[in-house]
């Protein structure tokens, strides 16, 4: 699981830097990455990467959790196929696709919840990593094969 040369934490960490904080407050962190006037490319968490705290050698990006995640698979799965025509080499990275997977069913769950409690958006986030009830077999994370993971940590 490719961090980019970025470091990682934990969901702990990520509780104790985003306590309180609502859902735009933290995507906004990272400057915007649009290359026009929409803003669509919000930057991120500041804390972008942490471990899967089901299995902590997996990480998990945040950016596409929470932000490719709340729009859907159809724009995530279309996100992969516009890098793959423009040769990028994140296209079609499991890393996306399990991250992505997490928050299409992170906001299925809790979305209702967020906006009634928007600042209450870390604790529910944190309740959805630690429970495996809400995994399927793109984000379960015993079925991922971390035993090649050394090769992306260079």
């Amino acid at each position: 699981m490719n961090t980019h040369g970025e470091s990682f934490s934990d969901i702990n960490s990520f509780e104790y830097q985003n306590s309180g904080l609502d859902y735009f407050d933290i995507i906004a962190q990272r400057p915007n990455m649009g290359w026009d006037f929409t803003e669509s490319q919000w930057g991120g968490p500041q804390m972008r990467y942490i471990s899967d705290p089901l299995n902590y050698s997996i990480k998990i990006d945040l950016r596409h959790m929470l932000i490719v995640g709340a729009m859907g698979k159809a724009v995530g799965n279309s996100i992969e196929v516009m890098q793959g025509i423009r040769g990028l080499d994140s296209a079609y990275d499991y890393q996306d696709y399990y991250s992505n997977e997490l928050g299409y069913k992170f906001f299925e769950v809790y979305g209702d919840a967020i906006d009634q409690n928007p600042y209450l958006f870390v604790t529910y986030l944190k309740q959805f990593l630690l429970s495996s009830m809400y995994r399927n077999e793109i984000s379960n994370p015993n079925r991922c094969d971390t035993s090649s993971q050394s090769r992306y940590e260079n």
